[in-house]
């Protein structure tokens, strides 16, 4: 072995030697949940991941109103967005909490979309925490003890590696095809245990370009996250055709080709069930 290999940690143990360090008893999982605007639960230990104690919602997405409810609507309706309108932030949907809850794992937006305008889409998603009064909020990703001496909020970054908005996720709608993913020394029925139902794999070795106006079924995961939410507060699912997370530094978004045009639509209601899978 090389000690070049950074990834690779030794330890000597001697010969005969078998204390007992606690190994045994240290918890399969410890995960986080962030507080955006209140004190963040750090190493909670668990079983699992997600923990048992969470269990997958769906809610789905009501165009008209621009919420998140558990009742299926009847009657089909459509949101859209003009992507190629730099003042267009996309369309979303909030759903308040009526208790504390925690959400945990990934998440999955399944939605119909079409576009009358192209015959392919980008479509970038992100869940946002709201506090009671609407406001957007962030997770401060450097504890503000650990910054140097009178830094004020004021004073952060507007960059991603500094601001956390919330969990995202991205498709092109020609790569929409989805495939069961074979992982050696995993069976079909392990593999989606550990996964769980929100996880989606796309090949990305085929695309479909789309007939204008044609509606598809996108199913998109978001990366996982852990959010605490009060009573009151809110989660906001939005979508646009334009990345939504800050940037890494100044300057990158003058360097990102977006290769969508015109308008995007969003169907909700009666055969299009947009909805969205979600661990609570």
């Amino acid at each position: 072995m090389k000690m070049a290999d950074s990834n690779i940690v030794c330890c000597a143990v001697a010969p005969g030697e078998d204390k007992d360090n606690g190994w045994e008893q240290t918890p399969r999982v410890r995960y986080s949940l962030l507080g955006y605007n209140r004190p963040s639960v750090v190493h909670k230990p668990a079983d699992q991941y997600p923990p048992a104690k969470l269990k997958y919602e769906t809610l789905f997405l009501d165009a008209p109103s621009g919420t998140l409810g558990h009742d299926k609507l009847s009657t089909e309706t459509v949101v859209e967005y003009q992507e190629d309108f730099p003042s267009d932030t996309g369309c979303s949907f909030t759903y308040t909490f009526k208790e504390y809850t925690e959400l945990c794992g990934i998440s999955k937006a399944r939605v119909y979309m079409s576009t009358p305008d192209h015959d392919d889409m980008d479509v970038y998603v992100v869940l946002r925490k709201l506090n009671k009064n609407g406001k957007e909020l962030w997770h401060r990703n450097i504890p503000m003890e650990d910054l140097p001496e009178d830094t004020t909020v004021d004073d952060i970054p507007n960059h991603n590696v500094w601001r956390y908005i919330g969990s995202n996720g991205r498709l092109r709608a020609s790569h929409r095809a989805v495939t069961y993913e074979s992982l050696a020394d995993l069976s079909p029925g392990e593999y989606n245990k550990l996964m769980g139902p929100a996880y989606v794999y796309h090949p990305h070795t085929t695309t479909k370009p789309l007939r204008r106006s044609q509606i598809v079924e996108l199913d998109i995961s978001l990366w996982p996250g852990g959010i605490i939410f009060d009573v009151g507060e809110s989660m906001r699912l939005e979508f646009a055709g334009r990345v939504q997370i800050l940037q890494d530094f100044d300057g990158v978004d003058k360097h990102l080709v977006n290769y969508n045009v015109g308008r995007h639509w969003l169907h909700t209601g009666g055969a299009y069930e947009s909805q969205f899978l979600v661990n609570l």
